[in-house]
């Protein structure tokens, strides 16, 4: 159903290598855009071939639709919520219910942004209950949150980074402009997260605003865009600011009702938005080629979620030579 480009082709060789020499826990470190969604696909038809049993497995409701749309040409169950049909050669769902699912023991068990959440019991229990399945790990990032690469897999495949797929022609280029318009140095941190009384006062104010929309004005070339700010207040005053100047854009964070964000979502790959604004929400498993520009409004504490922010943008997509990335936060 895929072509596979030719780095695909070789981490796949590599992860049937490793399965042949008896290896059960394999991670697979490719860069956000590598296709990794493509690349699981062509390990779920060579295991359903064999007659094996495979369990895809995701984080979020919208990155496990989004790979069960991609699987929808084999026998497939689907496990989130009340759907618990786990009777299939496939079964594809999101952690979260999976764990709470009874199910035949699958044979094959792919978690995709296998980074999340890595440290709490959930994939730790997936790894007890199927003792006898290979577990495959994908991530563009696959350190905890200490920035320490994940522990507990035998083999890692780690050929093909954001560079290399550049360079090959798979990804396109950045155009960098950096400027300190968001400083957010010295705040109070909650885990990743600034304390909330601080940005008030630094972060949500008129004029640092302004100075985002003028620099996207000045730089973004009215290029689409996904811009991320520092917290929901941040958000809305980033989207009340582009609206001053005539773009339309939506903010996305954890509250978006499900169907108000699938209207967003859509009419934003049709071009009826200028921008997404978000906090992280989009950070991972959001796949939208058509956006040529992303704005860092905020300053970032961990390598994973720069790298996720940044790679929103480097799909490809016609007519696209590169990706606009506006670091206004001096990362």
């Amino acid at each position: 159903m895929y072509t596979l480009r030719p780095y695909q082709q070789d981490i796949l060789s590599k992860v049937r290598g490793h399965v042949a020499e008896g290896k059960k826990k394999i991670l697979v470190f490719a860069a956000t855009g590598a296709g990794k969604t493509i690349m699981a696909h062509d390990i779920i038809a060579g295991a359903l071939r064999r007659r094996n049993r495979v369990l895809f497995t995701a984080h979020r409701i919208q990155l496990a639709e989004q790979s069960a749309e991609k699987f929808k040409d084999f026998d497939m169950g689907y496990v989130q919520g009340a759907s618990k049909d786990s009777s299939k050669p496939l079964t594809v769902g999101t952690l979260q219910t999976i764990i709470n699912t009874d199910m035949v023991a699958p044979n094959v068990v792919i978690i995709d942004e296998v980074h999340y959440g890595f440290e709490s019991n959930m994939i730790q229990s997936l790894f007890e209950r199927f003792p006898d399945a290979i577990f495959i790990g994908l991530s563009a990032t696959p350190v905890n949150e200490r920035g320490f690469l994940l522990d507990g897999f035998e083999a890692i495949i780690d050929d093909y980074q954001t560079v290399d797929l550049i360079n090959a022609g798979a990804l396109v280029p950045f155009d960098i402009m950096s400027t300190p318009v968001i400083n957010t140095v010295g705040l109070r941190k909650t885990g990743e997260s600034y304390d909330e009384c601080e940005l008030e006062k630094r972060v949500v104010k008129e004029d640092i605003n302004r100075s985002v929309v003028e620099n996207y004005m000045q730089h973004g070339c009215n290029k689409k865009f996904i811009c991320f700010g520092v917290n929901k207040k941040h958000c809305k005053a980033l989207k009340e600011e582009f609206g001053t100047q005539g773009y339309v854009t939506e903010v996305i964070d954890a509250d978006t009702p499900k169907k108000k964000r699938e209207k967003i979502l859509s009419d934003f790959s049709k071009g009826k938005i200028n921008g997404l604004i978000s906090i992280e929400i989009l950070t991972a498993g959001f796949d939208e080629p058509s956006i040529e520009c992303v704005i860092l409004a905020t300053k970032v504490g961990s390598w994973r979620k720069y790298i996720q922010m940044v790679g929103r943008g480097i799909r490809l997509y016609e007519g696209k030579t590169k990706c606009i990335l506006l670091d206004l936060g001096s990362n």
